[in-house]
């Protein structure tokens, strides 16, 4: 068998990587296209566990209320505790209506207070209904230390000149309808969220002065090198190719292209990194949010842990080609 060995003394790989993020049940999505203007470039269409209140459980004191929820799965039923929720200051809780309907998964207050919504400047004067789902995800850090998101669907919003984001993009989204209109048969006990991504990218150059031997010479090295910095990495070849790398990693199950033939040399969408002899692919997903439990998203065949784990492929068809990032290793 031949060893591996490098090609050239200076190897390029592309690492891409989430620059910013938003992560929302699907409910909330249109209230975030108001005020959010990030160029979101990918999106994934995830189902999380489904929220309910415990109807006998809600306990009103003056200073909030607290209440009890629940999620069921195939794994059982798991019940939780909030602490007290404060709807406003000095308003005394025993004085709030709370009212839930079949199948609990909203609760609407309304005020009845009426010695508050005389004195108070901006009275909560109309009824405010909150689901089970947004009381879990204020809640979550009291919970839990991780939440598990299924990936159903990855796609990409990044039109051909770059004007439309995900949030246009999912306002008429074939598959995010398709998706929805088959939740509660395919998913009975799920909750659908979007998450929003937005991508940005690094040149990574590796020098290596251990290797004795290269495939290719000095001359070789410094034309390839040459020719990586003067072409340097294209937003939207960047944006193929993390599209299809993270929907060739996760297979997720309404995706249908990509999904088996990545990397392929034959795709003109990122053609690019094979014009240019790029070594490797680094597609770094972070989904730690400062507020919330750390974010898991698995699909049946695979899974991203935590914000230190990286989607590697090589981006090359020769076997003896020996990958730039071996020397980690």
């Amino acid at each position: 068998m031949n060893q591996k060995k490098r090609k050239y003394g200076v190897e390029a790989g592309l690492g891409t990587y989430v620059s910013y993020k938003t992560l929302v049940p699907i409910e909330h999505l249109e209230d975030i296209c108001k005020i959010d203007n990030h160029p979101y470039h990918l999106y994934a269409i995830l189902a999380f566990d489904e929220f309910y209140f415990v109807r006998d459980k809600i306990q009103q004191t003056k200073d909030g209320i607290a209440f009890s929820i629940f999620s069921e799965n195939q794994n059982g039923r798991k019940e939780y505790q909030t602490k007290p929720v404060r709807l406003a200051n000095g308003l005394d809780h025993t004085k709030v209506q709370v009212d839930m309907v079949y199948p609990y998964k909203t609760v609407t207050f309304t005020l009845i207070d009426e010695e508050y919504l005389n004195k108070d400047a901006n009275p909560i004067n109309k009824p405010v209904t909150v689901t089970a789902e947004d009381i879990f995800q204020f809640s979550a850090n009291q919970f839990v230390d991780k939440t598990e998101y299924e990936v159903l669907y990855i796609g990409q919003a990044y039109g051909s000149d770059g004007n439309r984001t995900a949030i246009q993009r999912l306002s008429s989204h074939s598959t995010l309808q398709k998706i929805l209109s088959e939740a509660n048969l395919n998913y009975p006990t799920k909750h659908i969220f979007i998450l929003l991504l937005q991508i940005s990218e690094s040149l990574n150059l590796l020098f290596d002065g251990r290797a004795k031997e290269y495939t290719e010479d000095d001359k070789s090295t410094d034309k390839h090198l040459k020719e990586v910095i003067c072409d340097l990495p294209k937003e939207k070849q960047v944006i193929n190719i993390t599209e299809a790398a993270l929907i060739n990693y996760f297979k997720p199950i309404y995706n249908e292209r990509l999904v088996n033939n990545f990397p392929n040399l034959k795709s003109k969408s990122y053609k690019q990194y094979f014009d240019l002899d790029y070594n490797a692919l680094t597609v770094e997903v972070d989904l730690e949010f400062d507020t919330s439990p750390r974010v898991q998203l698995y699909t049946r065949t695979a899974r991203i842990n935590s914000p230190y784990d990286a989607i590697q492929y090589h981006l090359f068809n020769d076997e003896n080609r020996l990958s730039m990032y071996e020397i980690f290793r």
